[in-house]
């Protein structure tokens, strides 16, 4: 009887060989088929990702000189973008030269570049990321384009600002975008602004005054709160009355309109508030004052500096006044 007939084992070589190549030509054809993600390209010491025409800068390629310029083209393509966070933590560069072509940079772009002293972003810059410029210790301004709509979160917290001017344009502060500057002393804040995040400007001690725009909205929790140098502030009429906690730690003794804080007081009467008791308001009009508001309000009054004289019965039926 014959044996049966069984596959050689050159034959089950040659099979699995085909399987082989089958396969690999189906993963080729996959890969052909996958849209491309861009090409890396290097030029002088940064480094580059080309799609669509356009060159997004990468970071750096090679150890950074003190000074960079970024060209306005690689191979012929425009850069438009900085990556999140392309030189997050560079120690050595001071300053970057950025080309008119740039239409964004990411967040934390420069985030922890002690060293950086200053930034000038061109009038092109649409979009501009969260914490671009945390932790510069060293950069004492930032140049914004005039644009520019919104001031992001944590822009250039814990950096090194002296000076704070915002764009024409811009109509909100992120939260914490400059919480943490110690040596921030000044910061220009104008129309059309109509919003002041959270924490906006905490924690800055050498900030000794700022102007509250009428256009403004709203001002965020502790938004003024840690700034051991700010003084008295007076917020036009039409801005709604802040947090308690707005200026909490500062010097701050607001004065606004006596009606904004729910006192009954005569047309042009004025509410100052009070000491460590940030919801207790003297109310007052040329340098008289009126009474308390709440009127059953705890607490030891001392009469600010420019009152001239007490109504009379401004403070009958203050049940809760301990001294004056």
């Amino acid at each position: 009887m014959k044996s049966a007939n069984h596959p050689s084992v050159s034959s089950i070589a040659r099979l699995a060989r085909g399987l082989l190549a089958a396969s690999a030509g189906v993963l080729l054809a996959s890969c052909a088929a996958t849209p491309a993600r861009g090409t890396e390209v290097v030029e002088g010491r940064l480094r580059y990702r080309v799609a669509d025409g356009e060159a997004t800068l990468l970071g750096p390629a090679a150890p950074l000189r003190f000074k960079e310029d970024v060209p306005a083209a690689v191979g012929g393509a425009p850069v438009t973008a900085i990556a999140p966070g392309a030189f997050e933590g560079c120690g050595a560069i001071r300053g970057i030269g950025l080309p008119g072509s740039l239409r964004s940079v990411g967040a934390r772009a420069f985030a922890g570049c002690t060293n950086l002293t200053g930034v000038t972003l061109p009038q092109s810059v649409e979009d501009l990321g969260e914490a671009a410029f945390a932790g510069a210790t060293h950069m004492l301004a930032v140049r914004l384009p005039e644009s520019l709509r919104a001031i992001p979160a944590r822009l250039c917290e814990s950096s090194g600002v002296r000076v704070a001017t915002f764009p024409e344009a811009a109509a909100e502060i992120g939260e914490r975008a400059f919480a943490g500057c110690e040596r921030l002393s000044m910061a220009e804040l104008r129309p059309p602004l109509r919003r002041i995040g959270r924490e906006a400007f905490a924690d800055c001690p050498a900030l000794g005054t700022v102007e509250i725009p009428e256009t403004v909205e709203s001002i965020g929790p502790r938004a003024f709160a840690g700034c051991s140098s700010l003084g008295r502030a007076v917020l036009p009429d039409a801005v709604p009355l802040p947090p308690a906690d707005a200026f909490a730690g500062t010097k701050v003794r607001l004065d606004v309109a006596a009606r904004s804080v729910g006192a009954d007081a005569p047309e042009g009467a004025r509410a100052l508030q009070l000491g460590p008791a940030p919801d207790v308001w003297l109310v007052v009009r040329d340098g008289e004052a009126l009474g308390l508001h709440p009127r059953d309000s705890a607490i030891d009054l001392v009469l600010p500096s420019g009152t001239l004289r007490v109504a009379p019965g401004a403070f009958a039926g203050c049940a809760g006044l301990a001294s004056v």
